[in-house]
């Protein structure tokens, strides 16, 4: 814990010094960067460095689909209120909100009267590379945000400060990707390793740091492998076997870590992350919906129907129907 401290603290206080001046506030973001919110993600395939910003506007007559993350999806409500629905419940959300949305969760947010303005942070797995050992304590620190995030029905307990200062970070993100140059992926790998460390500061978070501290190192960069793989190769088939295989983990190890990482068994995540590809796909384009379900890792059109029902509480057709 000691160790996982320091180095978080001397990134932190490298790109601290490093820091442009000029951040914006989110509020100062040209309304041309606002995009209307889908249920789900337009972007299918994650990008190089899989850290994804923007500002999203959620409006009443939009709202109403279920969503499923392939990507940690944290959420800062700058204006506007409604809900966020997970299996655990109905919540308020209002301005000030800091939210985390563990990948493979399935949501829904709802917006009240005119709409719901939001910064939007997806964090994929491959923004944290495993053989990095900054980057592995940067990915325990997400961990344990997000298993604590999803006793709260999504929403961040934080201290005042530490609210404060994730969500002026998560507009920062929103900031730098509008503004986008040369260096924007080095900016945004910054900006997040700081957002981490003020997390990492929690009491909360501590605390569960600690416990994953007793955890095996091999379990965690195994585990990280694994995710990243889904993430890339998600349209591929895909067994316990092999993937414990590449974990490197033998079964009941590789059963545990996997929970302790996601919150969900392996199975439950592959499918989940299969779904919210599909029903991305679904909304965004025109391809056949036996395509669909075949690119995205389904063995049988059969499968993914009953498949897509079980998560999404309505068929492939209905769905894209909107």
């Amino acid at each position: 814990m000691v160790v996982m401290t320091a180095i978080l603290a001397l990134v932190w206080a490298c790109v601290f010094r490093c820091r442009a001046p000029g951040f914006l506030d989110c509020t100062q973001i040209r309304s041309s960067n606002t995009v209307e919110m889908q249920p789900e993600d337009p972007v299918v395939r994650p990008g190089v460095i899989g850290i994804e910003a923007e500002r999203q506007v959620l409006s009443a007559q939009s709202a109403g689909g279920w969503g499923l993350m392939g990507a940690h999806r944290w959420v800062a409500v700058l204006d506007g209120s409604g809900q966020v629905e997970l299996a655990s419940g109905l919540s308020a959300v209002s301005p000030g909100d800091v939210l985390l949305i563990r990948a493979g969760t399935r949501y829904r947010f709802t917006a009240d009267g005119p709409g719901m303005d939001m910064a939007v942070l997806r964090l994929r797995s491959r923004a944290l590379a495993p053989n990095q050992a900054v980057d592995r304590l940067a990915a325990e620190v997400v961990t344990a945000a997000a298993a604590l995030a999803q006793r709260h029905g999504g929403h961040l307990r934080l201290s005042p400060d530490g609210r404060q200062a994730v969500y002026q970070a998560l507009c920062d993100l929103v900031a730098l990707t509008a503004a986008a140059g040369p260096a924007t992926p080095l900016a945004l790998k910054a900006r997040l390793l700081q957002l981490l460390h003020v997390l990492a500061g929690e009491p909360r978070i501590r605390r569960r740091l600690g416990q994953a501290d007793r955890s095996l190192p091999g379990e965690t960069s195994g585990i990280k492998l694994l995710l990243q793989h889904i993430d890339e190769h998600f349209d591929e088939p895909l067994t316990v076997i092999q993937a414990m295989a590449i974990a490197d983990l033998g079964r009941t190890r590789f059963h545990q870590a996997f929970r302790r990482a996601t919150g969900q068994s392996f199975t439950a995540y592959l499918t989940r992350y299969r779904i919210g590809q599909a029903a991305a796909l679904l909304r965004h384009s025109r391809r056949d919906i036996l395509d669909i379900a075949y690119s995205c890792g389904f063995g049988s059109i059969s499968r993914f129907y009953d498949t897509f029902g079980r998560e999404m509480g309505l068929s492939p057709q209905r769905y894209r129907r909107g």
